[in-house]
This record gives C-alpha cells, sequence and structure tokens, in this order.
C-alpha cells in the first residue's frame, strides 16, 4: 500500500494585524495617560482634524454619552489647548497639545509593532505591586504582546 503525499503547508502572516492587541494597548493607554476610553477615542479623531472648533468637537462628541464637560475635562488634563482665540469674524480655534499628540503616536506605534508596551512600575500602573486584579491580568497581556512584539522582530519578513 502506497503512503499518502505529505501536502505542504505554508504559513503566510497577515500584512496587517493592528488590531490583534488593541484592547491591551487601549487599557495602557487609559491607565499611563489617565484618560477614558471614550476621551481616548475623541482624541483620535481629533487628531486627524489638527484644528478644530468646538462645532467640530461636538459633531463627534455627539455619538457619545452626554457629559457636558468632557471638553473641559481634556482642556484640564492638558490634552487640548487654544490654537486661537476668537475675533470678530472668526472662532476660538483648538489643538491636540503636544502630549496628546505623544500619547496618540506611541499608541499607533506600539500597534504598528515598532516599540513595545512598557513593563516598568514606573511607566506602567499595570506593574505596581499593588496593582488590582485587572491591571495584573492585562499585565500578562502586555507581556504576551512584549514577547510577539521580540519574536516579530527577528522573524525575516518573507512572503
Amino acid at each position: 500500500m502506497a503512503r499518502p503525499l505529505k501536502k505542504e503547508i505554508r504559513r503566510h502572516y497577515p500584512a496587517h494585524n493592528y488590531m490583534k492587541y488593541w484592547r491591551v494597548i487601549r487599557y495602557w493607554a487609559c491607565r499611563y495617560y489617565d484618560v477614558t476610553m471614550i476621551e481616548l477615542e475623541i482624541l483620535f479623531f481629533l487628531h486627524d482634524e489638527m484644528l478644530f472648533n468646538k462645532t467640530t468637537f461636538d459633531s463627534y462628541d455627539n455619538i457619545f454619552r452626554w457629559d457636558t464637560y468632557r471638553m473641559a475635562r481634556l482642556k484640564e488634563k492638558g490634552l487640548i489647548r487654544t490654537f486661537r482665540e476668537p475675533t470678530k469674524n472668526q472662532a476660538r480655534l483648538y489643538e491636540l497639545s503636544f502630549k496628546a499628540k505623544k500619547m496618540i503616536n506611541s499608541i499607533y506605534k506600539k500597534l504598528n509593532g515598532e516599540e513595545p508596551i512598557p513593563t516598568k512600575p514606573s511607566r506602567n500602573p499595570m506593574f505596581n505591586k499593588k496593582a488590582g486584579f485587572t491591571d495584573k491580568v492585562f499585565a500578562i497581556a502586555v507581556k504576551n504582546f512584549n514577547e510577539e512584539f521580540k519574536e516579530s522582530r527577528q522573524r525575516p519578513d518573507t512572503e
């Protein structure tokens, strides 16, 4: 009796897998930068807008649960700053602060696999000794993300 031929198996890695660890990266960003998930989503939208007025902010803010103080809190946290004061014919313009732009760029780098998530307690509150249960669970996921990040850096790009 003849043996069946072995089937050759090839593994093709997806060209884009940004969202695989989105929940882990989002949780880290919210904890590290002290923002809510809604605030983070609004900052992503505003990052693309560059300059915006209150009407632009409100038009996107309307899809979230009602909170009249959201923009004021983002300004208080130093994530939104005034770009131009209002004049007789022009509305006040806002922009994301350097801190907010740096935060968004850091998140994109992690999503793109360009940098790992920090694991030192000073840079990641999930790794504090007094961290809660949820933080500890996410800390394990961060270690998995960083391990995969390290492996992807060592893997040659072949297609």
